[in-house]
């Protein structure tokens, strides 16, 4: 951020072609499009949270939604379409993809903005893009059963889930199994605070096991 907006027009260049690889997911993106702002971006005289904005900056943001395949995209923008910017200020995925206007590059992307845009149905949407689908199917989950198929079968992650299974110990018992290594550390005290981990717990012993392969930590 501070290279994009401070930087001589070559610098510029590399931040732009480096965003896409160093702001892998959307919190990331959120940490560079408010430090921009801080950094160099003036608000519109209108206020609001969005910078003023040139063709480079615009450029830069859309990067992030072509690269990688529209699959790949369409996990990391329902994993988290909103986030805060280091300055707390909202950030929408949504509002990031009006102010770039990235042009699709195939008829997959071009679903997956105007679902993010809101001008495409969740049907389509998950007719062409299984990260959609997955996301669609695990946020209609109303009981713990459903919960654990989709977490085994699907392997969706814990975001993907209703806020009313994020309490259910057999939900977490299921997740030990499936969640990246980061978020099971991370998770690590709110599975024990609902009961998931505990002495001599199948689940604790599972945690133990993946904590303490040292191929898994290393990767």
């Amino acid at each position: 951020a501070a290279a994009y907006a401070q930087g001589d027009a070559p610098t510029r260049q590399a931040a732009k072609r480096a965003l896409p690889e160093v702001a892998r997911t959307t919190d990331h993106l959120a940490q560079f499009f408010g430090y921009y702002k801080n950094l160099g971006g003036k608000p519109g005289s209108r206020g609001g949270t969005a910078p003023r904005t040139g063709r480079g900056l615009r450029s830069a943001l859309g990067s992030w939604f072509l690269a990688g395949e529209p699959d790949a995209v369409a996990f990391k923008a329902v994993k988290a379409r909103r986030r805060k910017t280091p300055q707390g200020e909202a950030f929408d995925l949504r509002d990031v993809l009006r102010i770039a206007h990235p042009v699709p590059d195939t008829a997959q992307r071009k679903t997956l903005f105007g679902w993010i845009a809101g001008n495409v149905s969740d049907d389509e949407a998950r007719a062409e893009l299984p990260a959609i689908d997955r996301f669609l199917t695990a946020k209609a989950v109303t009981t713990v059963d459903q919960a654990i198929r989709v977490v085994t079968q699907e392997r969706v992650p814990w975001e993907f889930l209703p806020d009313a299974m994020l309490g259910e110990p057999q939900v977490w018992a299921a997740l030990v199994d499936t969640v990246g290594m980061t978020a099971l550390i991370r998770n690590l005290a709110r599975m024990t605070r609902i009961g998931a981990l505990k002495p001599m717990a199948d689940a604790t012993g599972r945690a133990v096991a993946r904590l303490t392969d040292r191929d898994a930590v290393l990767r």
